[in-house]
């Protein structure tokens, strides 16, 4: 489920011993968030949803240019947080979503029909290539593993560097169905989640050996 990653204003970045540079990713200060909006004739019932995984986790190699980094960013699927308030107050969701329906969600969202994460535990994004488009914004290319499968992905971001902290932020768009699996849906269609959603990312790294 996510226009990912970050590096890229360190276009010549290596250490002292001409060493590739490595940077980690701070998962208490990194996010990701799925979005998923409604459908249906009767959506007007429903809700939008936000999702966040917790402690994102990934590296950053860069061996001179630009052009060489590396990235590979993971989530684990099983730690997906379906609708938590504070989230949905700061996406503007004002829709209330109690206890009880954010656990059939939850259940609904890890059943073997949907993301099946019992058995497909990692989601993963590697990059492939990276260019810039101009000032701080930069199209990263790369694979996307959801559920098993692995699809091509081309994402624009927006990074900065400050001293040794990379922040950067983006939101890539894809199809559910693209993965093997068809969006939710109930009551005979009638509600039901749109095949596109956003994943939200917001990433912060820095170099390995200062953690």
């Amino acid at each position: 489920m996510w226009r990912s990653l970050l590096i890229l204003p360190l276009l010549f970045c290596t250490n002292a011993h001409g060493q590739p540079r490595r940077l980690t990713l701070d998962g208490a200060q990194s996010s990701f968030v799925v979005r998923l909006f409604k459908a249906g004739l009767a959506a007007r019932l429903a809700h939008d949803h936000v999702i966040r995984a917790k402690q994102p986790r990934g590296t950053i190699e860069i061996s001179g240019s630009l052009t060489s980094a590396r990235i590979q960013i993971e989530v684990d699927a099983r730690t997906l947080e379906v609708d938590p308030p504070e989230l949905r107050r700061r996406y503007k969701l004002t829709s209330r979503i109690d206890h009880d329906d954010r656990k059939k969600i939850t259940h609904n969202l890890h059943a073997k029909d949907q993301l099946w994460s019992a058995r497909h535990k990692t989601i993963r994004f590697v990059s492939t290539a990276i260019s810039a488009l101009g000032g701080d914004r930069y199209k990263v290319m790369g694979r996307l593993t959801l559920r098993g499968i692995t699809r091509a992905m081309n994402l624009s971001v927006q990074a900065t560097l400050k001293g040794d902290e990379l922040r950067a932020k983006g939101t890539l768009r894809f199809l559910q169905s693209n993965f093997g699996y068809k969006p939710y849906r109930a009551a005979l269609g009638l509600v039901k989640v749109k095949d596109g959603v956003d994943l939200d990312l917001y990433l912060v790294a820095r170099p390995t050996s200062k953690r």
